[in-house]
């Protein structure tokens, strides 16, 4: 598997979580850099589809806010 097999639709497929909520994610730093292909789509590495349904998980389970989630990162 390549280092960076997902672009975004892949994403939102696999976790559910909206492009805009990713972008925002993103914004915020709580996800892992993307990388750009040859064609200027950003591709993501599969620790951002882990991360991302981690951060539900602590926002449905454990309640915790964007900013608590960004410090325990």
């Amino acid at each position: 598997m390549p280092p960076f097999p997902y672009r975004m639709r892949d994403l939102v497929r696999l976790t559910g979580v909206s492009a805009a909520t990713i972008h925002f994610y993103q914004q915020q730093g709580l996800l892992p850099e993307s990388q750009k292909t040859a064609g200027n789509q950003a591709a993501y590495p599969e620790s951002t589809v882990r991360r991302l349904l981690w951060i539900r998980a602590m926002q449905n389970e454990l309640r915790l806010s964007l900013r608590g989630i960004g410090a325990i990162l």
